[in-house]
């Protein structure tokens, strides 16, 4: 049996996760932890995620340190600030961690590979099996088209997500960049503002929009002065990352040290 943890038991992604994790044989939800001074720590995880008292029977708490000893894998789809902290916990325990949290600077993500050289971490700016598809065909893509075919790429998504843009639509412009054997730290820009020049040919642009309830929409165009290809990927449900969070939790927990991504559970 495999216990877990779910942190940001509050948030939506925790629920989605505890229903799918509901139906699994192996799996167990063993305990979920809230912030401090977040007003459901105390109350039952059940209740707050909608799944039968029978299935999930722990509370919340907003003290990893206490339930640690009897978990085996931390899944976190909270922020970067909350995620960082229970690593530390992690590595300091030896437990695995699902990390599908984004938002992440390149000093934290150093971080979070640091901690993998001692527990295993599983990363993953999206868990959608569907979403890491694209980003092979992208970069077979970015490999096959000559740089006069500009970039650009759409993200949309619900009104309520902190990060712009997003870290599926960062990764993107990463792999496309590395496809083309582009520095993207040099190519990658957010948006356009101004009349200062034209385009450059070699530029990706990344353009976050933030509407309603959207739950995840990527939109990527290779254009060129004679025609266009659009690959797009819209997730309907948050369910597709919680069915990956949980192929993930899978995957982890049976493997030593080391980082892995979705692309390695593929």
């Amino acid at each position: 049996m495999i216990n877990v943890v779910l942190s940001g038991a509050c948030g939506k992604m925790s629920g989605r996760i505890a229903a799918m994790m509901a139906g699994e044989k192996n799996i167990r939800i063993a305990a979920a932890i809230e912030k401090k001074g977040h007003s459901g720590v105390g109350k039952k995880f059940s209740d707050v995620a909608g799944i039968d008292s029978n299935i999930v029977a722990c509370g919340i708490t907003d003290d990893l340190k206490k339930i640690i000893n009897n978990i085996d894998v931390i899944v976190e789809f909270t922020t970067p600030k909350s995620t960082l902290e229970h690593l530390q916990e992690a590595v300091r325990f030896k437990k695995a961690i699902v990390i599908g949290t984004t938002g992440f600077n390149r000093i934290e993500v150093e971080k979070i590979n640091n901690a993998s050289q001692k527990i295993p971490v599983f990363f993953s700016p999206n868990t959608s099996i569907g979403v890491n598809l694209v980003f092979d065909i992208l970069d077979k893509i970015g490999r096959a088209l000559p740089l006069n075919y500009n970039v650009e790429i759409v993200e949309t998504h619900h009104k309520f997500k902190k990060d712009a843009p997003s870290g599926t639509a960062k990764k993107m412009a990463e792999i496309i960049a590395s496809s083309r054997k582009q520095n993207a730290d040099k190519v990658v820009i957010y948006g356009r503002k101004g009349r200062t020049e034209e385009r450059p040919e070699n530029q990706i642009c990344i353009h976050a929009l933030r509407a309603g309830g959207v739950k995840g929409k990527h939109e990527v165009r290779f254009v060129s002065e004679e025609d266009e290809i659009v690959i797009t990927h819209s997730a309907f449900s948050r369910d597709i990352f919680a069915k990956g969070a949980v192929q993930a939790v899978k995957f982890i927990v049976k493997k030593n040290k080391g980082l892995y991504s979705t692309a390695d559970l593929i």
